[in-house]
């Protein structure tokens, strides 16, 4: 089953991409890889020092309220939101 995923968070809201459920085995897999695949978007557009700061807050992305079981019987056209809320508030992306 294709769904979904979409960032929410303060600096990468609306960044989403379509994965395929049966490639997945836990909620850890899919967050790694939509992050991984913005960072690779954001590193082939060279915005790197936005890709260096999603590396120093990768471990605050996560899923609420749902588990994987729960997950694999959800609308197929429903958006599932990988969140970072934690610690927001001094964001800030060095520029070099």
């Amino acid at each position: 089953m294709n769904i979904k995923c979409q960032i929410s968070d303060p600096i990468w809201w609306g960044y989403n991409i379509i994965i395929n459920l049966d490639k997945f085995y836990n909620l850890e897999g899919i967050i790694e890889y939509v992050l991984d695949n913005l960072e690779s978007t954001l590193k082939s557009l060279n915005l790197l020092p936005q890709a260096e700061f999603l590396q120093k807050v990768r471990k605050d992305f996560h899923i609420h309220n749902m588990t994987f079981e729960q997950l694999l019987t959800i609308d197929s056209n429903e958006t599932i939101y990988i969140c970072r809320h934690s610690n927001t508030e001094n964001d800030t992306i060095k520029l070099n």
